[in-house]
């Protein structure tokens, strides 16, 4: 009688997961893959004049992957065929279509790539889920230095918290150096706490950039400035600090070395 017990057991168990197989429903993604395509091969020379008007376009293929999807596609960008530095877009996937600005695009070829030159650019989409990709278009385009404000061939301090003082010409060892690529401006110098600096364009000219807001009353490991702003107060505690100037975000910042 124990046996025959174990026996029908085991035999309901085997019709219970015979029928919990039966009524799984498995969805299989297939292998098609949506096809990039560009109003425009190029070359591109994006302009800041033009930031506002259609840079290019880029359509897919409408796809069916065989079930009820939700899929997010990303525009991607890179400078490489192996897409391993790239930059992102989200894009709507339903919309076939995502029409690019200059100043967008301008604006994600500056996270991977340095600004003046023609250089070849490899665009993708790719799926959130299942790494569906579609083919790669390659399009040469020169990319802008987005300036918050015209970049000066040459950058000062000058003022009571720097070793020169508000002496005009400044002294030696007060001229910033310029990455030109990057638009920022970067110097090294001693600053003396609670005194304050501007920056001048010129040497021996007064001219210059200061806070953008009431004089001494910047955050003071950084903050904005704009041309002709207030004088900027210094650290609280003396030291040797590293300043950059960003011409493209408009904005200064110390590190206490």
């Amino acid at each position: 009688m124990k046996y025959l017990s174990i026996c029908f057991l085991t035999a309901l168990a085997a019709l219970l997961f015979h029928s919990c197989k039966k009524d799984e429903t498995k969805v299989v993604m297939n292998s098609n893959k949506p096809v990039l395509s560009s109003n425009s091969n190029g070359p591109l020379v994006l302009l800041k004049a033009n930031e506002d008007q259609q840079a290019v376009t880029f359509n897919w293929s409408d796809v069916d992957y065989g079930f009820n999807d939700a899929l997010k596609y990303t525009l991607q960008i890179s400078k490489t065929d192996d897409f391993k530095q790239l930059a992102e877009l989200s894009v709507v996937k339903a919309n076939l279509t995502a029409p690019l600005s200059v100043k967008t695009l301008n604006g994600e070829l500056l996270k991977i790539a340095a600004p003046g030159q023609p250089q070849s650019f490899s665009f993708r989409l790719k799926s959130d889920v299942g790494k569906v990709v579609s083919n790669t278009l390659k399009i040469i385009i020169t990319p802008y230095l987005d300036l918050r404000y015209p970049l000066p061939a040459t950058l000062f301090i000058v003022g009571s918290a720097t070793p020169g003082g508000w002496t005009n010409p400044v002294p030696d060892g007060q001229e910033f150096k310029l990455d030109a690529e990057k638009g920022v401006f970067t110097l090294t110098v001693k600053l003396t706490h609670d005194d304050s600096y501007l920056f001048l364009p010129v040497k021996g000219q007064w001219a210059k950039y200061g806070f953008d807001g009431d004089g001494n009353k910047n955050s003071l490991m950084g903050d904005n400035f704009r041309p002709e702003g207030g004088d900027i107060k210094a650290p609280a505690e003396t030291g040797i600090y590293e300043i950059k100037v960003d011409f493209v975000t408009g904005k200064f910042s110390l590190t206490k070395q």
